[in-house]
């Protein structure tokens, strides 16, 4: 094998960088090429062979064998030449094969392209019931990444606005809807822009509808808590330990709750409360079948707290601002570097590097088809809530009869108001907005279904309210906002 020195004389072109006299044109293959062997050189890094250039998804793929191995110095100073030379469009990675050191060098193609969920379609694990298997991306190599979510078992999400943290949410739920039935997996999604999850409210899959407010926020977390507790108390109760043994033996099987957080920044400076219970999810929640998928913009102290990070190993990291903020995601400076809208770093327990891959898009009108097949958008208006005939015809003093409703009137009446505000009723918000304790929050909603004014439990744990403030004004004789 000739020497880079003879190779690049046979050439016609100087020794020294100089990066003027060169096209960086990444279609020409055998011009960057010439670039590379030239900076191994200017470094006195010696080069004893190189393959052909692999044609990948989005880059092309050097690899050059070198014979001694390169200090931590020198490699610093290969990969800034590199980056100075294609203009930042060169990623480096290094390690060993059959003892001899190899640093594998893709290049950006010129024109990118996305990849999307029917790229994994032929997957037989994502239709498996024996996990929740999601398509987390392809590697650079083209390597399809699918990991089970029962195995994570929650995941982290870092990246900058626009980076692809909500695309990717959007995938994962088109994935588990398309693979899993209603009764075997539950979203409770948590938005509190309020304009990304708002549009599947209705759909069967949801736990609830999708909470946009930080009292919506509280009172879903709060909920799904006093679930998890509820279902070990089951578990104890036949004598099993988690919820795949559960099902096992159980007529009535649980499904499992995947909470998903789309800016978990948000919440974090507004109420320290539903930190805590994501918190306690996140410690706790694996054996009762609750996941938590949580995308947030910074990993810091002051936004993500400590106690949730050591509990989601789990990481997956889009572009981010600076170096500091991807190592502290995934232990290396390579998130910052990223180049393509949809790229990220996927690391968890039990891989040694983390793996560079892009993220499969989805069109929101495929997710919302598959979440909503049959039920309307209640984004479209229909917001009036059914008023039973038979409901108008009571009086006060009709609804009020026997000792305990006559004792906690101005209670029942308040949850109605409240029930007309929210055009939704659940036990926990009952809790939280009347400071009433659990027994008697249960006993106010058995009320207020026998009466007529909420619908019976739905899909999830909320109820639909059926009454309006006309219809509060015509049964009480006052009007809605008299106290």
């Amino acid at each position: 094998m000739i020497s880079i020195d003879e190779m690049l004389k046979a050439l016609g072109l100087p020794d020294e960088i100089n990066g003027t006299d060169i096209d960086l044109d990444p279609s020409l293959q055998d011009v960057n090429l010439i670039c590379a062997l030239k900076i191994f050189n200017y470094l006195k890094i010696e080069v004893s062979d190189f393959s052909e250039p692999v044609k990948l998804h989005n880059y092309t793929r050097y690899n050059f064998k070198i014979l001694k191995l390169i200090s931590g110095e020198k490699i610093k100073e290969l990969t800034l030449y590199f980056e100075f030379y294609f203009r930042n469009n060169a990623f480096l990675s290094f390690f060993e094969d059959s003892h001899a050191h190899i640093v594998c060098v893709d290049l950006l193609n010129k024109d990118t392209k996305p990849i999307y969920y029917g790229d994994f379609i032929r997957s037989e694990l994502l239709s498996s019931k024996d996990g929740l298997y999601l398509p987390i991306g392809k590697a650079v190599d083209g390597e399809e990444i699918i990991d089970d979510l029962i195995n994570m078992p929650h995941l982290l999400i870092f990246g900058e606005i626009g980076t692809g943290k909500t695309a990717f949410l959007s995938n994962v739920l088109y994935s588990l809807a398309l693979n899993h039935t209603p009764q075997e997996v539950k979203f409770a999604l948590i938005d509190p822009k309020g304009v990304e999850f708002i549009k599947f409210d209705g759909s069967p899959y949801l736990y609830s509808k999708t909470a946009s407010s930080y009292d919506e926020i509280l009172d879903l977390t709060q909920n799904i808590h006093g679930e998890m507790e509820r279902r070990y108390c089951l578990f104890s109760q036949s004598n099993t330990k988690n919820i795949a043994d559960y099902n096992g033996k159980a007529t009535e099987k649980l499904p499992r709750i995947i909470i998903m957080v789309d800016e978990l920044s948000d919440i974090t400076l507004t109420s320290d409360e539903t930190v805590e219970y994501l918190i306690r999810l996140s410690q706790k929640s694996r054996a009762a079948g609750i996941h938590l998928i949580i995308a947030t913009q910074r990993l810091n102290a002051d936004l993500t707290p400590a106690n949730l990070k050591a509990n989601i190993p789990s990481r997956l990291c889009f572009k981010v601002a600076c170096y500091m903020d991807s190592s502290a995601a995934i232990g290396s400076h390579l998130a910052a570097k990223l180049f393509v809208d949809g790229e990220a770093y996927y690391c968890k327990p039990g891989l040694k590097d983390p793996i560079k891959l892009q993220t499969p898009l989805t069109s929101s009108l495929s997710v919302q088809k598959v979440l909503c097949p049959d039920v309307p958008s209640p984004s479209s208006n229909e917001f009036a809530p059914k008023i039973i005939k038979d409901l108008l015809d009571l009086t006060e003093d009709s609804l009020f009869v026997d000792e305990w409703e006559k004792n906690n009137s101005k209670l029942l009446t308040d949850a109605i108001k409240l029930g007309i505000r929210d055009k939704t009723v659940s036990l926990a918000r009952i809790q939280m907005r009347l400071f009433v304790g659990y027994n008697k929050a249960a006993r106010i909603v058995d009320w207020l279904v026998q009466k007529g004014f909420v619908s019976e439990n739905l899909y999830n744990n909320s109820r639909e309210v059926l009454i309006d403030e006309a219809g509060f004004e015509k049964i009480f004789n006052k009007p809605f906002d008299e106290e």
